[in-house]
């Protein structure tokens, strides 16, 4: 069956048997796709869990002998998910940058039109204690679309954090006029697009 995992290996590339178990740490119906290390050693790895046909965007918290770390997550369990939709929305999350307060932003994509409708950009940010930060993109999470374009298909797929604070990304936008594209955009430390940013006619990308 479909698992995720997380393995760490010694400077000779040898499963470090001190981590996990055995050096690996597995978890179920799940894909993972970024990871960071936050300077006390937290481990965040983001992806996303498959369950009954839906995916949501997941953050888990690892200490560092591999354990899950019971101070992250609604339920104490080194879980973070995103909000799954009523209707069989799903979502993924393919980047990721640690925050100072132990935290993450992570940024991919989710079907805010219904399922099978297209994906807009996604992006949120977790706290130290695993759950959202109200008070960046107003709520936590913000999903959107390229602005001006009929894009049926967005996702980040790579996050940069500035000295100002800023947050560059890279993706890509595909629309039934011009096929797949790449974007880069740019948004402010609160999760709002940067509209001092890109083309007139798309500001912030």
């Amino acid at each position: 069956p479909l698992t995720g995992f997380v393995v760490k290996v010694d400077a000779n590339g040898v499963p470090d048997a001190t981590f996990g178990t055995n050096g690996v740490v597995l978890f179920a119906n799940a894909y993972f796709h970024a990871i960071g290390v936050t300077d006390r050693g937290r481990i965040l790895v983001a992806g996303e869990k498959r369950d009954a046909g839906v995916t949501t965007g997941i953050v888990i918290a690892l200490d560092p002998s591999g354990q899950f770390d019971s101070s992250f997550g609604a339920a104490a369990d080194g879980i973070a998910a995103l909000p799954p939709g009523a209707n069989g929305e799903s979502g993924y999350l393919n980047a990721l940058l640690v925050s100072a307060d132990g935290g993450a932003i992570v940024g991919g994509a989710y079907e805010s039109y219904g399922s099978g409708m297209g994906t807009d950009f996604s992006l949120a940010r977790f706290g130290g204690d695993g759950l959202l930060d109200t008070t960046f993109a107003n709520g936590g999470w913000r999903n959107f679309p390229l602005e001006g374009d009929a894009s049926t298909g967005n996702s980040i797929t790579r996050l940069l954090a500035e000295a100002d604070g800023t947050i560059m990304f890279v993706g890509g936008y595909q629309d039934a006029t011009t096929g797949s594209n790449v974007v880069l955009g740019r948004l402010l430390a609160n999760g709002d697009s940067d509209d001092t940013f890109g083309d007139a006619t798309t500001p912030g990308f």
